[in-house]
């Protein structure tokens, strides 16, 4: 799950035993939550992103790249184009190998970052990569710039399914990420973000973290 604040109010998007999602809203973060929609599907992973200019955004996992989506202003419905049809696309480049989950995109020094994770979350080299957009237009919008996070040591690996936060100080940004032990049991790391221009790094990835 995933939440956001946005005009007084609490939403979290869920994908419920991977069967599509739900949104649900909460005047408090301690809640009730109560179901904002039915399963508006759309694959797992959603995440929301919202522009300066009020626009709000749903992102999810996809066999072709990491999708998008427009929401309603009420975050009921997905917005429709001048032909009545969802107006959805994957960004060419945000794609790592098929399947490719975990998107979360954040907006700094005027640029769209973009971060994903892929290959299979049993995989050793499970990583998250990043890209970088002026806008977020069309499919060819992110570009892809590096692996920002994977390790192949035998006793840490398979790195990925990662969330980013603002932190307290309302600068300074962090990544959460998982790493998988041998019983199968994931464990979660933390790193800061650091950025410089269209660049962005992580500052210390290693086992002593989670």
């Amino acid at each position: 799950p995933e939440l956001i604040h946005f005009n007084g109010n609490f939403y979290i998007i869920t994908s419920m035993g991977g069967n599509g999602h739900h949104i649900l809203k909460s005047s408090s973060i301690k809640g009730p939550f109560e179901f904002l929609t039915g399963n508006i599907h759309e694959s797992i992973d959603g995440s929301f992103f919202i522009n300066e200019d009020e626009e709000i955004y749903l992102t999810r996992a996809s066999e072709t790249g990491i999708a998008i989506n427009k929401l309603e202003s009420d975050f009921t419905k997905f917005k429709v184009n001048e032909l009545g049809i969802i107006d959805s696309f994957t960004f060419d480049e945000a794609k790592t190998f098929r399947w490719t989950e975990g998107p979360y995109i954040l907006k700094r020094y005027g640029k769209y970052y973009l971060t994903y994770t892929g290959t299979h979350f049993l995989s050793d080299a499970y990583r998250v990569n990043y890209a970088v957009a002026d806008n977020l237009n069309d499919s060819k919008s992110f570009k892809f710039m590096d692996t920002i996070i994977m390790s192949l040591k035998d006793n840490f690996y398979g790195l990925g399914h990662s969330a980013t936060f603002l932190g307290p100080n309302l600068d300074s940004y962090f990544i959460v990420y998982h790493d998988m032990n041998p019983n199968g049991v994931r464990t979660a790391n933390i790193s800061r973000l650091l950025f410089s221009k269209n660049l962005m790094t992580v500052n210390d990835v290693n086992l002593d973290l989670h």
